[in-house]
């Protein structure tokens, strides 16, 4: 990754603001947050003393303020996976809690806040197999799934599970309400409303991790983002 360019301003006794332009390093990896000092230095002249100002700047990467890895990297729904955190801290007391986030940034599972005293840590993350689930009316003899309550997140290819959905039934097309799948639904179809599960591939999740330190600093986030295996 380059060096990033930004610009601050300080504000001057008199009232005024000078602007600068600088070039801060980039993220080791371009990956994590990373805080700046800039220090501006007047020298002073004939109306006023010298001074000098600070302004912090901060890089924020895409995996927030630490790293989060997944083992497997890749795995369908209903899946244990281990997620290991590298907290940046010298000292670690606290607390670390994981969440799985959908691509409107709702969190759909959780770990609850667990003490931690290492900076590495590797913690089970049980994926259940319902992070997409949706209401419909599946008609037998029928490849239409009406009433659907919400479409978040489907996409075609999706495989779908339900009463009356044959196996390796996928998603061929959706509209707001409506469904259209591989094959028509079988006579166990009820022509309710009942619960459709897909396995929620081909679209970002996020695993986040949040660690709340016991004293001192304030909480830390850390994130990874990945699809789950069709």
């Amino acid at each position: 990754m380059s060096n990033t360019s930004s610009q601050t301003s300080v504000a001057l006794a008199n009232g005024q603001a000078a602007a600068a332009s600088f070039t801060v390093p980039a993220l080791p990896d371009g990956a994590y947050t990373h805080s700046y000092t800039v220090t501006a230095v007047y020298s002073g002249d004939s109306n006023y003393q010298p001074a000098v100002a600070t302004q912090t700047v901060q890089l924020t990467g895409p995996s927030g303020d630490f790293a989060v890895s997944l083992n497997p990297p890749q795995f369908p729904v209903g899946t244990t996976v281990s997620v290991t955190t590298v907290l940046p801290v010298a000292t670690v007391a606290g607390t670390l809690a994981l969440n799985l986030i959908d691509s409107s940034q709702n969190v759909v599972a959780s770990v609850a806040a667990s003490s931690v005293s290492s900076a590495t840590n590797v913690t089970p993350f049980d994926i259940p197999a319902n992070v997409l689930s949706f209401t419909g009316i599946v008609t037998s003899g029928n490849n239409q799934i009406s009433s659907v309550s919400s479409t978040s997140d489907l996409t075609p290819g999706q495989v779908l599970t339900g009463t009356g959905i044959s196996p390796d039934t996928t998603i061929i097309s959706f509209s707001p309400g409506t469904i259209t799948m591989s094959g028509n639904a079988t006579t166990e179809a009820t022509g309710t409303s009942t619960t459709i599960t897909s396995n929620a591939a081909l679209v970002g999740f996020a695993i986040q991790a949040v660690y709340v330190p016991t004293v001192g600093s304030g909480t830390l986030t850390g994130q990874i983002n990945f699809a789950f295996q069709a």
